[in-house]
């Protein structure tokens, strides 16, 4: 019963989180450096979905986390990427009808879009259950070139928003927002959120 309430736990964050992720695209104003890439490319090739596009880069992302460690693909992480491949096309999809208009409601809208992604991301890895690839590879980064995290994720963060450029992903100052603010966020929301979702895995 534990471990089946880890996974709704983690399978709740992961929903708040792309529904997050896929409201901030709506506003244009910027999303988190890696969906940008897969955004950029579902939108300059058009030939899968978002969430495909997840899941096929994330599968790119653990093949160079797998080489440069001299190890078996971590294929754990490869199926919280399919899952988060799911609900971000879901998303997509409920949110297809949604426009947003005016400077001052996209950037209200982003800055709720900003909290719904670090709530949902503070819940999914609460339960320590496969990171999503792209953070095994900051990882990865960490070990192999004795970074700090810090230093590993903006190295990460970096090479996304570069990449996403080249595919005309949504990068914006939004996407900036995200790589500074989103650390501080989680853990802020798992101080607030902490007691009650170690209560409901115990």
């Amino acid at each position: 019963m534990k471990d089946f309430k880890k996974y709704v736990e983690f399978l709740l964050g992961i929903f708040i989180m792309s529904f997050g992720a896929v409201l901030a695209s709506k506003t244009n104003v910027g999303v988190a450096p890696w969906d940008a890439i897969n955004f950029g490319l579902s939108k300059t090739f058009g030939i899968m979905s978002t969430g495909r596009w997840i899941i096929f880069c994330s599968l790119i992302a653990l093949i160079i986390a797998a080489f440069i460690e001299k190890k078996f693909i971590k294929i754990t992480s490869f199926i919280t990427s399919i899952i988060i491949g799911l609900f971000i096309d879901f998303w997509i999809y409920v949110l297809n009808p949604l426009v947003i208009n005016g400077v001052l409601s996209k950037y209200l809208i982003f800055v709720v879009a900003l909290v719904i992604v670090s709530i949902g991301l503070s819940i999914y890895l609460f339960p320590n259950l496969p990171a999503y690839p792209i953070d095994h590879l900051m990882v990865v980064f960490k070990n192999k070139f004795n970074l700090k995290i810090m230093h590993a994720k903006l190295l990460m963060d970096g090479i996304c928003v570069i990449v996403a450029l080249l595919f005309k992903g949504p990068v914006g100052i939004g996407t900036i927002s995200f790589a500074l603010l989103m650390g501080p966020g989680i853990n802020l929301w798992q101080s607030i959120l902490g007691k009650y979702l170690k209560k409901f895995i115990s």
